[in-house]
């Protein structure tokens, strides 16, 4: 009976521990709009040239009329395995799921070219504090 108790309690903390880590992945998925979203691009290789950088896009993953996305480049990080990019979420970003759309590796002064991933989500809340103008006076001086 012991083992099966012992068993049991294995069972639970391993369950624990992974909800806990879960929990912990999402809440750390989570930006601010106007907020900055880190992401680490590991290739399967690294190219064997010189110079080399990827191109990231991420948008919301529910497709916003008038809203591309954002898309930023990525160097090589400071280990040499993979490229880190930092990429700004618009402070009138929508809310909700965004996604990773597209990863180019930038050659240089050669052609792009893509890579599969697989994908990934982050959460974008929206900024509750956010001002922009409704209208503007345009005034027009005359040159001298």
């Amino acid at each position: 009976m012991s083992k099966v108790l012992a068993i049991t309690a294995a069972l639970i903390f391993a369950c624990t521990a992974f909800a806990q880590q879960a929990t912990d992945s999402n809440q750390s998925a989570q930006v601010q709009a106007g907020g900055v979203v880190g992401l680490t691009i590991h290739p399967d290789t690294m190219p064997n040239f010189n110079d080399s950088a990827v191109l990231v896009s991420i948008a919301p993953k529910h497709r916003t009329p008038g809203f591309p996305g954002v898309q930023n480049v990525g160097q090589v990080t400071s280990s040499k395995d993979g490229y880190s990019v930092y990429l700004r979420i618009p402070p009138t970003a929508p809310a909700g799921t965004w996604t990773v759309t597209s990863v180019r590796l930038l050659v240089p002064a050669g052609p792009t070219v893509p890579l599969k991933y697989r994908t990934s989500e982050f959460e974008v809340v929206q900024s509750e504090n956010v001002v922009v103008p409704s209208s503007a006076t345009v005034e027009v001086a005359a040159s001298r």
